[in-house]
């Protein structure tokens, strides 16, 4: 896989990438991560999808795995919905270095598109930079 950076303003013109960044700053403004989340789009309606309360969560894994297929169910009984599942990673680039990373993986259909927001804390403020685009070989 290859990376690409994205044109900002065509990101944040997807109604679900901008809802789910403002939701991944509320809540790392709170705590230094996030627990992965899903939201999808039906008839202009945003539904969120968050982990059971019953789950274990100390395995994150886990997590995005049902949040995942919960969002492969959904779309069997709609064609055209629109869906983004939302999680904390830790990413190293080409050059060894690790930043953390909010990945966005956004389903259009039965195409889907991940993208990746480096964000970084300085002297207490989020900074939340420009995004790349996962591009297949």
């Amino acid at each position: 896989m290859a990376l690409s950076r994205k044109s900002v303003t065509t990101l944040t013109d997807s109604p679900l990438i901008k809802a789910s960044l403002e939701l991944c700053t509320s809540m790392l403004q709170q705590c230094d991560h996030f627990f992965p989340f899903a939201a999808y789009q039906v008839d202009e309606q945003y539904r969120s999808i968050f982990a059971e309360d019953t789950l274990d969560t100390r395995n994150e894994y886990r997590l995005i795995e049902r949040l995942q297929q919960r969002l492969v169910n959904i779309h069997e009984h709609c064609d055209e919905l629109t869906s983004v599942l939302v999680y904390d990673a830790m990413v190293t680039d080409e050059r060894g270095d690790t930043t953390h990373t909010i990945v966005i993986t956004e389903t259009l259909g039965k195409s889907s598109q991940t993208h990746l927001f480096p964000y970084s804390f300085n002297k207490g403020d989020l900074r939340i930079g420009l995004p790349y685009k996962l591009l297949s070989d």
